[in-house]
């Protein structure tokens, strides 16, 4: 069964053409799905890591690997992005039509939307809090090209980024019961 939809005498002549053909071939090709995703079921094949997991660890690979020049400015940006990317995977369930943050780094504006839909009031009391927000500046003059990163900077911001990240994992799975 084919991917693309079949060309057709009404296809592109008008909205209506094009919506019959895109129900016939929807129709066509549910079945298709439905076989699919049954088959992907039976398997039981185990669910990928989660998005910020596979940015922690292209973080902990590009301070491994000396193939880039910027690779420690990388780590810290690649870092702070795994930690945002798991706010908002955790605040997006929660937000239940409200609006979102304009950013989801919890060292900026994001912070009193997380604590108050995840009621996870505890997190600034967090040995990882303090290095977190340096971590979080560090990102910010990194960006805006006013400092460069040092192997020790850029190990710093991958581990308290990792902790981070446990530590919203935990509460997104506590929040998401």
């Amino acid at each position: 069964m084919t991917d693309e939809m079949p060309p057709g005498r009404g296809f592109g002549a008008g909205p209506m053409d094009a919506a019959i053909m895109r129900g016939w071939w929807e129709h066509q090709h549910r079945a298709h799905w439905r076989a699919a995703i049954s088959a992907n079921m039976m398997n039981r094949m185990p669910l990928p890591a989660p998005y910020y997991r596979d940015l922690l660890s292209l973080a902990a690979t590009l301070i491994a690997e000396a193939r880039y020049e910027f690779r420690y400015e990388l780590v810290v940006i690649v870092a702070q992005m795994a930690c945002e990317v798991v706010v908002e995977q955790t605040l997006t369930p929660l937000l239940k039509g409200k609006k979102p943050p304009i950013t989801f780094n919890l060292a900026s504006r994001a912070l009193s939307k997380y604590t108050l839909l995840t009621h996870d009031k505890s997190i600034t009391k967090k040995s990882f809090w303090k290095p977190f927000t340096c971590h979080s500046k560090r990102r910010n003059k990194v960006v805006h090209g006013k400092a460069r990163v040092n192997q020790a900077e850029a190990q710093d911001s991958l581990t308290v980024a990792t902790e981070f990240v446990d530590h919203v994992e935990k509460v997104r799975g506590e929040s998401l019961r």
